[in-house]
C-alpha cells in the first residue's frame, strides 16, 4: 500500500506529459482495471512501481539531450547579422557596446551565452522559436 502514492505521483506526471491511459496501458503490460486501481490509491505492487518510474526518468530530458538540442538551436543565430543582432538585443545601447558584443557573438559563442542576463537570454529564445517557426511553416 505504500506504493499508491508514488504510483499516483508517476500517473499524474504521465498524464502531463499528455500520454493517455491507454498508452500507460499499453507500456505497462496491464489492464485498465489496475490502471484504476492505482488512481483509487489501492492495491499496487512495487514491480510496476519500478516499471512506472523507469519510464517516468525516460521521458525527463537529461543533460545529454539538452545540451544536443541547445546545439541545434544555436544554428538559429548564424542568420543575425550585425545590425539585425543590434537591434535584437542592444537597441539602444552605445554603438561601442554592441561592437564588443558583436565580436564576442561572432567569436565565441557560449562566451556571449554566458554574458547574457536573462533577459537577454529570453529575447534570444524566442528568436530562435520565431526561426523554428518559420521553418516549420516551410
Amino acid at each position: 500500500m505504500s506504493h499508491n502514492a508514488d504510483i499516483v505521483d508517476c500517473l499524474i506526471f504521465l498524464e502531463s506529459k499528455g500520454i493517455t491511459n491507454e498508452k500507460i496501458i499499453e507500456r505497462m503490460g496491464c489492464n485498465r482495471s489496475t490502471v484504476s486501481r492505482w488512481w483509487k490509491g489501492n492495491k499496487s505492487t512495487p514491480r510496476y512501481l519500478a516499471k512506472m518510474q523507469k519510464w517516468r526518468f525516460e521521458l525527463l530530458p537529461n543533460t545529454y539531450e539538452t545540451i544536443k538540442k541547445a546545439q541545434e538551436d544555436l544554428k538559429y543565430l548564424e542568420r543575425l547579422s550585425m545590425p539585425e543582432f543590434k537591434d535584437l538585443l542592444f537597441p539602444d545601447a552605445l554603438e561601442n557596446y554592441s561592437e564588443l558584443k558583436w565580436n564576442l557573438f561572432t567569436t565565441d559563442k557560449l562566451g556571449f551565452i554566458w554574458s547574457c542576463s536573462y533577459d537577454k537570454l529570453k529575447i534570444i529564445a524566442e528568436y530562435i522559436d520565431d526561426c523554428r517557426g518559420e521553418e516549420n511553416e516551410e
